[in-house]
């Protein structure tokens, strides 16, 4: 074991990193006089990921959509009793959640917290998996997805994805299908863990006022009575994905009161080094330039009527994919559409307003700062760009030295007015 701090002295942050045999990496950002412990144990594992290599036999094995999500909620059910109950007797607030690209198991306590880092240990390492335990949680993930695909954002945001793109699982749903789920049996959910939760294949962040080397011991002693082989990290496979769109437009109808609609553009993959994070700040901030609520043309759109209260964009970014996403409640579809084309349009000409910018990347600094004093959003933050293989305190080196010209040249570069995808979700015609 070898913990290493790193000092990041233009914020104060204290960083200490060591990798545990066999393979897990361990992450503290240690707060002095923060009361809450904020604890993740996260695997780059998620929807995305539809194909593995059973490290047992060497076979190749597809994995059905919804798989990841599905397993994530099978932890939580042991034979002693809910995970949930457990972490509750000890007066701490426990979560997860999946996405494209990870599943995050995690806990916030003020005290105690290593009886509680104890056991978000023991049950992300310890699966069980039985016939009557799955086809239950089956039933149970079949209601979400029902709700899910009546929820009009959630189909307007899968239509979108859809027609984006060809190819990319980024496309398929994060609950699966009930078809999809029907197909997963305890033998495939007990070689999708021994797979992904490899400790070669996980992340323990710990972000509080904690004893780094407390935190790294505690790692170390459980992975060594698991007896677990080291081995490489599992390779994630993912179909190409060109520049070719699935379809420009989709429209469904559904029981809502005014249109849904969600117009975007489509990137080529981000990739994982100090280009891909400086390409991701980019995306952000030029985004908040072009359709931000900062900005004269979120204000005549607003006036307008054509952007309401309900409304939502920015950058997302997985492995092997990137998009621009700018969606909301309108009483005009095709004029939310055409003002989000014109707007583009005329930023590709005439180039980014240097005033505007200017004050979206400062806003950009202030939400970073303050990311830093939340221990959820830093431990989410950093996990995320982790994963992506990106050093998230680089964010401020990039956000410090951008200016209107420089990030002119790459919404040029990257912005395609050929690669734009309007989804709508519409109110069901009346019938006569």
């Amino acid at each position: 074991m070898n913990l290493v701090e790193r000092k990041v002295p233009a914020l104060d942050e204290q960083v200490f990193e060591a990798r545990v045999e066999p393979g897990a990496e361990v992450v503290v950002i240690r707060k002095p006089g923060f009361r809450k412990r904020y604890a993740t144990y996260a695997t780059r594992y998620g929807s995305i990921d539809r194909v593995l290599v059973d490290p047992a036999t060497g076979r190749e094995v597809e994995v059905p959509p919804g798989a990841a999500h599905f397993l994530e909620h099978k932890m939580f059910d042991k034979p002693e009793g809910s995970i949930l109950e457990r972490f509750a007797q000890l007066g701490a607030s426990m979560n997860a959640y999946t996405g494209h690209f990870y599943t995050v198991y995690l806990f916030s306590v003020v005290e105690p917290f290593e009886p509680c880092f104890q056991l978000l240990l023991d049950y992300v390492q310890d699966p069980r998996f039985t016939p009557e335990s799955v086809e239950k949680e089956q039933g149970i993930i079949g209601q979400e997805i029902a709700t899910a695909y009546d929820h009009p954002t959630q189909r307007l945001y899968y239509d979108f994805l859809e027609a984006m793109y060809r190819h990319h699982p980024v496309r398929d749903w994060i609950l699966g299908s009930p078809e999809s789920i029907a197909t997963l049996t305890p033998e495939l959910l007990e070689t999708i863990h021994r797979t992904f939760y490899h400790p070669a294949n996980m992340t323990v962040c710990v972000v509080g006022d904690v004893d780094p080397e407390r935190v790294v011991a505690m790692v170390a002693e459980d992975l060594a009575r698991r007896h677990l082989a080291p081995r490489p990290r599992p390779e994630r496979r993912l179909p190409a994905e060109g520049p070719d769109l699935a379809r420009p437009a989709v429209e469904r109808r559904m029981a809502v009161s005014r249109p849904f609609v969600q117009w975007g553009v489509k990137f080529g993959a981000f990739p994982p080094d100090e280009s891909g994070l400086r390409a991701a700040v980019l995306g952000d901030v030029v985004a908040e330039a072009l359709f931000g609520r900062l900005t004269p043309w979120y204000e005549e759109q607003y006036r307008r009527h054509v952007i309401t209260d309900r409304y939502w964009f920015g950058l997302s970014v997985v492995p092997g994919a990137a998009h621009w996403e700018v969606g909301g409640e309108t009483g005009d579809p095709e004029a939310f559409t055409a003002a989000c084309e014109q707007r583009l349009g005329e930023a590709l000409s005439e180039g980014l307003d240097p005033g505007v910018f200017e004050a979206v990347r400062r806003k950009a600094l202030g939400e970073f700062l303050a990311v830093l004093d939340s221990p959820e959003e830093l431990a989410h933050g950093f996990l995320t760009d982790r994963f992506l293989g990106w050093d998230f305190y680089r964010r401020l080196d990039v956000l410090e030295a951008l200016d209107a010209e420089t990030a002119t040249r790459w919404l040029r570069e990257h912005a395609d007015p050929r690669r734009t995808v309007r989804a709508a979700v519409l109110p069901r015609e009346e019938v006569a």
